[in-house]
């Protein structure tokens, strides 16, 4: 993500980066996606390391968009996956009398 947001810095950065945030989701599990304090987190410490707090936003909000993204695609497959196994109430019963 640093890299599709032209964020220059280390692999040591990086992992930092992505430690406080681990650091900071394990501490606030009882908010509901960690919303809010998860973002607080990346602008401090984007902040800190001198990427300013609208870099910081930036991450979370492209990390967030991941997200959905891939919920989107788990919920795609999961109701295709339960269309292509519908079948007809006689294709049941032929299979239990099996």
């Amino acid at each position: 993500m640093l890299w599709a947001l032209d964020v220059k810095t280390s692999l040591a950065t990086a992992t930092a980066i992505e430690a406080l945030g681990s650091g900071v989701r394990f501490a606030t599990f009882l908010v509901p996606a960690s919303l809010g304090p998860f973002e607080a987190a990346n602008a401090a410490i984007f902040a800190a390391l001198g990427f300013g707090v609208g870099a910081g936003l930036a991450f979370s909000l492209v990390r967030r968009a991941r997200q959905v993204v891939w919920i989107a695609i788990g919920i795609v497959v999961l109701v295709l996956m339960r269309w292509s196994g519908a079948r007809t109430p006689a294709d049941v019963v032929a299979r239990a009398s099996r």
